[in-house]
């Protein structure tokens, strides 16, 4: 039963992202502290908590938050509440991408038409996480980081990390393992001929 549901509804996994894309976008333009309502209405949600999917409900959200869940028609909205219609749509939390590097060239429309930080979007990734970003200056990452946040960028929330290291206390100690080794060989034929002529 489950599994025909599910078969059904993925069907439409475009108005999904469609969706779920204009929610993203409506929380991000929320960053200036405004606390106007606003209600995703009779939409289908996508859970992490249980398999299958969740008909007829109603998520309201207030400036930036989501604040209430519930079915449809028993969900109480607020006056002056800004209805966005969601019959035949879905919505899901957001995905992360773990590891992964900027490029400053992204900003280079002649490289890439549509920037990076759109597709994560679209593909519905709301955060991202930045090993070693590419590119001089390296602050760049933390600018658009900035911007994002305070809603003048489009783009997932980011954690960034500084320039990328490559040393490791293991690699150290691997070093001074092999070194002793090759020293250790060196020495072994001079020590079996000292020992053989000892009286």
């Amino acid at each position: 039963m489950i599994e025909r549901k599910l078969s059904r509804h993925w069907k439409n996994s475009i108005s999904l992202i469609a969706l779920f894309f204009f929610l993203t976008l409506f929380l991000l333009s929320c960053g200036n502290g405004q606390e106007a309502y606003t209600a995703f209405v009779d939409v289908s949600l996508v859970p992490m908590t249980q398999e299958g999917i969740v008909e007829n409900q109603t998520v309201l959200i207030r400036g930036s938050k989501i604040i209430k869940i519930g079915l449809t028609d028993q969900l109480k909205l607020p006056r002056n509440t800004k209805i966005i219609p969601g019959k035949g749509h879905y919505l899901m939390p957001g995905l992360a991408d773990m590891h992964m590097h900027t490029r400053q060239d992204w900003e280079d429309r002649e490289i890439w038409p549509v920037h990076p930080l759109n597709l994560y979007l679209a593909n519905g990734v709301t955060t991202i996480r930045d090993f070693a970003p590419h590119g001089s200056p390296l602050t760049y990452a933390l600018q658009w980081r900035d911007e994002i946040q305070s809603g003048t960028r489009i783009g997932p929330n980011i954690y960034t990390s500084g320039k990328l290291l490559f040393a490791s206390p293991l690699e150290v100690l691997f070093m001074i393992t092999t070194i002793w080794v090759s020293i250790s060989s060196s020495c072994i034929p001079t020590c079996q001929k000292k020992i053989s002529i000892a009286p």
